[in-house]
């Protein structure tokens, strides 16, 4: 009995040391095992949050640039309002500049009644009535580069009264001062030249005279 259990115990101190030697080796395993865990847990901790504060960033640049965006589309609003005031107001000052700058109408009145009808290539001459000189109505055909001296001229020479002047020269050129010899200076008054009804600031010499004009000549005060 004592040589069985001594031959039994042998081995089975030897299979107690190898137990006892694989589970220290497990547990020293299970150990590291368990590091290596603690540790892949810290770093799966410390990406998660890395993760967070990158996402935390992107959007909170998601943010920023949304509010950018809502800031450019305000301010392209209020550029794109202004434009338009702009081009409605070129367009007004188009307008109004148009309308300003359009030339008149320039209408020729002539206040004199004429018997006569006045034929082709003729102007006529009215000269009024006053007490020493009986003034009339002339028709008188026209040459080429008359004025209105010229056209008084052959009034004068086919109706047989005389003229008296002053040349000023310049652009007053020749004036009338009278007909026949009554100037009418000593009494404040003068002759008057009118060009289609219109009182003419230019001598008689210096207003050419074209198919159709009337010229005359008016006593008026000074």
């Amino acid at each position: 009995m004592n040589k069985l259990t001594k031959s039994l115990m042998f081995p089975a101190i030897s299979l107690l040391i190898v137990a006892m030697i694989y589970g220290g080796l497990s547990i020293a395993n299970l150990n590291n095992q368990t590091k290596d865990l603690q540790k892949q847990n810290q770093n799966i901790t410390f990406n998660v949050a890395n993760l967070q504060t990158n996402f935390n960033q992107l959007q909170s640049e998601e943010n920023q640039t949304a509010g950018i965006n809502n800031n450019l589309q305000q301010n392209l609003t209020a550029a794109e309002k202004q434009i338009a005031e702009l081009q409605k107001t070129t367009s007004d000052n188009s307008t109004s500049n148009a309308v300003a700058t359009a030339p008149a109408a320039i209408t020729k009145t002539i206040i004199q009644t004429i018997d006569q009808p006045v034929a082709e290539n003729q102007a006529t001459v009215i000269i009024d009535k006053d007490g020493s000189y009986l003034g009339g109505i002339y028709q008188v055909e026209l040459q080429a580069g008359d004025n209105a001296y010229t056209v008084l001229e052959r009034a004068a020479e086919q109706n047989k009264f005389t003229i008296e002047t002053t040349n000023w020269g310049g652009d007053l050129g020749i004036c009338i001062d009278g007909f026949n010899g009554d100037d009418h200076f000593s009494d404040g008054k003068y002759w008057a030249f009118y060009y289609n009804g219109v009182s003419s600031d230019a001598g008689v010499s210096n207003q050419l005279i074209f198919n159709g004009d009337v010229i005359e000549f008016r006593i008026e005060t000074y």
